[in-house]
C-alpha cells in the first residue's frame, strides 16, 4: 500500500526518505502535486516496490536533463 506523506522539499529537510527506484514513486509523486504538498516523504511507506534500472532508461534521461539544463542555464551550463 503507497503511503506518502507530506515534507519539506528535499533541499529543505534532512532525514526525508524517498525510494526514486520504486516503480510506484511516480504515482505517489502525482499524489504529492495534486495535493498540494511542496514535498513528500516515503519514510511510513509499506509498498515498496523495487524498480528495474534498464540502462538505457537512463541515459535518455540524462540527455533530456541536459538538454533542460541547457534551456534553463543557457550558454551558462557548458560542459567541460
Amino acid at each position: 500500500m503507497q503511503n506518502p506523506v507530506p515534507a519539506p522539499p528535499a533541499g529543505e529537510a534532512n532525514g526525508v526518505r524517498r525510494h526514486v527506484f520504486c516503480r510506484r514513486y511516480s504515482v505517489c509523486l502525482d499524489m504529492a502535486v495534486q495535493k498540494g504538498w511542496k514535498g513528500f516523504s516515503c519514510l511510513e511507506c509499506r509498498g515498496f516496490q523495487k524498480g528495474e534500472r534498464i540502462i538505457d532508461e537512463w541515459l535518455q534521461d540524462m540527455e533530456a536533463c541536459g538538454l533542460l539544463l541547457g534551456v534553463i542555464f543557457g550558454n551558462r551550463c557548458m560542459p567541460l
